[in-house]
């Protein structure tokens, strides 16, 4: 069985834990005391402190304020969810359909000549 060690084992003497030597990433004068903080946001006064963006391949980001935005927005969704999906649907009958159409073509083409007779050949008699 596995013994673990932990703070409260006798024989735990505590690690030395890790050094970190990557340069800090603090940005100077961007500290904001809690009250100013809530006391803008409350006001919707922006900060001045710089965020990075995401990055959204798929179109923009809704900014959304208010529950109402949240519920239109996902009934929208919904709703290009149910077209995307029809469209699927479609694409996949009619990619099925040009599929079968494909194998009768190949099949068709496939099935052998039946055998035409052809009249005798006469041979001269010297040969």
């Amino acid at each position: 069985m596995t013994d673990f060690r932990h703070q409260f084992s006798a024989s735990y003497r505590g690690s030395k834990g890790e050094v970190n030597t990557s340069p800090s990433l603090t940005v100077p004068d961007q500290a904001i005391p809690l009250r100013t903080l809530l006391a803008n946001h409350s006001r919707g006064i922006n900060t001045p402190v710089n965020h990075l963006e995401g990055e959204y391949f798929n179109g923009d980001v809704p900014d959304i304020q208010d529950l109402n935005e949240l519920k239109d927005l996902r009934d929208e969704l919904k709703i290009t969810e149910k077209e995307l999906l029809n469209n699927i649907k479609t694409e996949q009958q009619t990619a099925k359909i040009n599929k079968q159409k494909a194998d009768k073509e190949a099949l068709e083409k496939a099935r052998p000549i039946p055998e035409q007779k052809l009249p005798p050949v006469e041979l001269p008699e010297g040969s």
